[in-house]
């Protein structure tokens, strides 16, 4: 008796594709910035500044000492303030 089957017989086939490859690659970037630095700087600043400054003044004195008798020193002797 005959028995019909299917057997699997290897066969050799080349096919062609085309295939992506993704390789990473340094990119030099350039990025410009502004930014605050402190800075120490010499403004010129109006200042009040007090000065004792020496001053002479003239004050009449009394004909008689100070206060024409009623100061410290008495009077001396023809005084025409207090008559003594």
């Amino acid at each position: 008796r005959e028995v019909a089957f299917t057997a699997c017989v290897p066969q050799t086939r080349e096919q062609k594709y085309t295939v992506t490859k993704y390789t990473q690659v340094p990119e030099e970037k350039v990025v410009t910035t502004t930014v605050c630095v402190p800075v120490t700087v010499q403004k010129p600043v109006t200042v009040r500044t007090c000065h004792v400054v020496a001053k002479t003044i003239t004050v009449p004195a009394d004909s008689c000492g100070a206060g024409a008798c009623g100061g410290c020193a008495p009077c001396a002797t023809g005084c025409s303030a207090c008559g003594g």
